[in-house]
C-alpha cells in the first residue's frame, strides 16, 4: 500500500472519520508493515499525550514535553503478544504513559484519583508492564484499571475478566488485585485470576503466596502453589488442588486446556476467543462434560466438528451466531 493512502488513513482514523469497515481495512495493512505500525503507536501516543493535558488545560506543555517524557518512562512499555492486536497494545502504552507524563511533570499527587482504564476486545489477548515492574496478561474481554497514584508504594489494580501477573516482590508494599468479588493480596508471586461478570470466579496460584479476602471481608485464606480457590457471589471461599497447573495459563499462547468441563464453561471462553455467540438451545446440553485441547489455530468451525463427533449435538451457524442443538433425544 503506498505511502500517500496509509497518511490519509491514518489522518481519518484520529479525525474520527473511518467507518468500522474502513477501520478493520486500516488494521490489515498495518499488520502488514513494521514502519506503519510505529507510526500508528507513535501517533496514539502523542493523540492521547494530547488529550490528557488537554484536561489539565495545557495542550503546548504536552507537545512540548512528549519527546522527553518518552527518555524518562524507558520502563514503561508494552510487548505486543501478535501482530494481530497491536491496535489494542498500542491503546494500553498509551493509557499508561499519559498517566505517567501528568504525574511526572505535575509533581505531588492530584486531589482527585483518575483512572486509566483498559479493555481487549474479544478475540484478542494483551500485554502490559506496570511501572513496579509488574508484567500482566491480559485475555479476551478483561478490563483493567489502576489509579493515576499507582506507584512502586500504591500498588493496585481492579480487574473484570481473565489476567495473568508476575508480581515484583516488595514485602513493604504488597501488590493487590480487586474484583467485584474479591481482594488478592501479595508480595512477589505467579497467580491467575478469572473473574469475568456473571460467571464463577477463581484465583490459582502458580508460585509463592496469595491471601484472598472476599469482598465483604467475611472470609479470608492463604493460597499455596498448586491451589485453587473458588469465590461464589456470597463471599464463601473454597480451596481446592488444581490438576495440570501448568496449563493454567496457557490461554496466554493462544491454547485452551478442558478437563471434565461443562460445556456451558467452554461455552463462555469460546465466545471471547473467537468473538461470536453461541446459545446452547436445549439446557440439558449445559452441564456435559467435555476433554480437549485447542491450540491458537484451531478455528471455531473445527471445535464444533469436534463436538459434535464426540456427542449428540448438531450446530447452526448464522455470521456470528451459533446455536447448538440437541440431537440424543
Amino acid at each position: 500500500m503506498n505511502c500517500y493512502y496509509m497518511e490519509e488513513e491514518l489522518n481519518k482514523y484520529f479525525s474520527n472519520l473511518l467507518s468500522e469497515e474502513d477501520k478493520q481495512m486500516l488494521f490489515t495493512e498495518l499488520d502488514k508493515d513494521k514502519v506503519w505500525q510505529k507510526e500508528f503507536m507513535d501517533e496514539l501516543n502523542v493523540s492521547s499525550v494530547i488529550r490528557m493535558q488537554e484536561k489539565a488545560g495545557d495542550i503546548f506543555y504536552a507537545q512540548r514535553k512528549f519527546k522527553q517524557f518518552r527518555l524518562k518512562t524507558k520502563k514503561i512499555y508494552v510487548r505486543k503478544v501478535s501482530l494481530q492486536i497491536v491496535r489494542y497494545v498500542a491503546v494500553i502504552m498509551l493509557a499508561i504513559g499519559s498517566l505517567a507524563l501528568y504525574q511526572y511533570y505535575n509533581g505531588a499527587e492530584s486531589p482527585q484519583v483518575e483512572y486509566a482504564d483498559f479493555e481487549v476486545p474479544a478475540g484478542q489477548r494483551a500485554q502490559l508492564i506496570l511501572p513496579d515492574g509488574t508484567a500482566i496478561w491480559l485475555n479476551a474481554g478483561t478490563k483493567l484499571s489502576y489509579p493515576s497514584d499507582f506507584s512502586a508504594k500504591n500498588r493496585r489494580i481492579y480487574l473484570e475478566g481473565e489476567g495473568y501477573f508476575e508480581v515484583e516482590s516488595d514485602e513493604k508494599n504488597p501488590f493487590t488485585v480487586h474484583t467485584s468479588l474479591m481482594e488478592v493480596r501479595v508480595l512477589g508471586t505467579k497467580f491467575n485470576v478469572k473473574s469475568y461478570k456473571d460467571e464463577a470466579s477463581f484465583v490459582t496460584l502458580i508460585k509463592g503466596r496469595v491471601e484472598i479476602t472476599s469482598q465483604n471481608a467475611t472470609n479470608k485464606v492463604t493460597l499455596n502453589p498448586s491451589e485453587q480457590a473458588f469465590i461464589s457471589e456470597a463471599g464463601d471461599i473454597t480451596l481446592s488442588t488444581k490438576n495440570g497447573i501448568e496449563k493454567i495459563n496457557a490461554w496466554m499462547s493462544g491454547e485452551l486446556f478442558y478437563l471434565n468441563e461443562p460445556l456451558k464453561n467452554i461455552v463462555k471462553d469460546l465466545e471471547r476467543r473467537f468473538n461470536v455467540r453461541i446459545l446452547i438451545k436445549d439446557k440439558e446440553l449445559e452441564n456435559d462434560l467435555f476433554t480437549s485441547h485447542l491450540d491458537e489455530k484451531t478455528t471455531i468451525e473445527q471445535v464444533l466438528k469436534r463436538l459434535k463427533a464426540t456427542r449428540g449435538l448438531d450446530y447452526t451457524i448464522k455470521g456470528d451466531q451459533i446455536e447448538l442443538l440437541n440431537i440424543k433425544k
